[in-house]
């Protein structure tokens, strides 16, 4: 994840070329006529550069706080700041945080899905997993269901998985697709959709299991985005392309040229503000465009 929007759609975080930045949002100055967001603060790497790219980059839910990897500290110990300053709260545990901040999950070797307590990281719960190979997760906002990435044999992705941590099993699998992009829930944690080597994305429905698979791109798909209503869903892709989907149909809706289309670097990261209203992309550059449905 390259960019990460706070939920109150006032901070925004980036990450580039190993540097993360985090930005003030909030009725920016303009600049030549342009809202352009300001810099609250960077931060450079400090170990683990080649694991950067796989580095998740985070807002809690208030949108009060960020969470900033371990890459990027000194003792190699992750840390939450306040997101209007930067300045250090706490010290954390990394992992896939649930709402209420009590708890979080992680993929262990070998042994499955852990919830452990955000508190000291003793074992919560275990909801099975074991003998998968996991990629980078997603937990749904309901705390309930798990998506991403399946590897085997130390080979690229070849699949994903829904996995419902209650149950302990797969809701849904995904075969055989090479997994390319991200895997995002819907806010609801009815619908989700990810993007695969082919240019294809696709679109899932968590109650009944099914999913539809439709081809755009014309290369792979970098990342994905689902609206908080569930009700669309947009793409990026190194073809220079931003796409917007019906995520119930899978139908194509609209497709944009990408901001800065002579760069070689793709568009890796889409984020929607809580309304729906605006969408954020990280290209470079970092781009605001207009999220709302065309009538």
């Amino acid at each position: 994840r390259m960019l990460a929007l706070s939920a109150d759609g006032r901070r925004a975080a980036t990450k580039f070329n190993g540097i993360l930045t985090l930005w003030n949002v909030d009725n920016p100055p303009a600049v030549d006529g342009v809202p352009t967001a300001t810099v609250i603060r960077r931060f450079e790497p400090k170990w683990g550069q080649s694991m950067l790219y796989s580095v998740q980059i985070e807002f809690t839910l208030d949108g009060k706080s960020f969470l900033l990897p371990g890459n990027y500290t000194d003792d190699k110990r992750s840390r939450l700041l306040n997101s209007a300053t930067g300045e250090e709260r706490s010290v954390f545990t990394q992992g896939l945080f649930a709402s209420d901040g009590g708890w979080f999950v992680r993929h262990e070797p070998d042994q499955g899905f852990i919830l452990r307590s955000a508190d000291d990281g003793r074992i919560l719960n275990r909801a099975g997993g074991e003998k998968l190979r996991m990629g980078k997760l997603e937990l749904a906002p309901n705390d309930r269901f798990v998506g991403g990435p399946i590897h085997a044999g130390g080979k690229s992705p070849e699949g994903a998985i829904v996995w419902d941590l209650v149950e302990k099993k797969a809701l849904v699998s995904i075969e055989p697709h090479e997994m390319t992009s991200n895997f995002v829930f819907d806010a609801a944690s009815r619908r989700f959709a990810c993007g695969t080597f082919d240019g294809s994305v696709i679109f899932g429905d968590l109650e009944t299991g099914k999913t539809i698979v439709s081809r755009g791109h014309d290369d792979y798909v970098t990342v994905v985005a689902i609206t908080h209503d569930g009700r669309r869903v947009v793409s990026t892709s190194p073809d220079g392309t931003v796409r917007f989907w019906d995520a119930h149909s899978g139908l194509e809706l609209l497709t944009f040229v990408k901001p800065n289309p002579d760069s070689r670097y793709p568009i890796r990261s889409l984020e929607f503000d809580p309304h729906d209203h605006w969408l954020a992309t990280q290209g470079p550059p970092l781009a605001l465009w207009d999220g709302r449905p065309v009538e």
